[in-house]
């Protein structure tokens, strides 16, 4: 899978819970894909107790997805998520 493929799909929780959408891959220098930057939906921002801002971002690890297809499904439900999100 290409990774424009990727970037804009919606993010969501096992349970359904709407995370953000993908902004971009964070990608280290064995071009290994570690993460996903997202634009945070105001829930998803709040639940990883950040502050709202216009459009909040925060980044999941790649190993806490579960799957890819017309949106990316996490490993985790919503009320995990505060400790999944880091600040980007």
């Amino acid at each position: 899978m290409k990774a424009t493929e990727i970037i804009g799909k919606d993010v969501v929780t096992l349970d359904g819970g709407k995370v953000g959408k993908i902004l971009d891959l964070i990608i280290d220098d064995n071009w290994i894909v570690r993460g996903l930057l997202l634009r945070l939906t105001r829930e998803a921002a709040k639940a990883a107790s950040m502050r709202f801002t216009f459009r909040p971002t925060g980044v999941v690890e790649a190993s806490l997805v579960k799957g890819v297809s017309d949106y990316v499904t996490l490993v985790i439900d919503f009320d995990s998520l505060g400790d999944a999100i880091k600040k980007a």
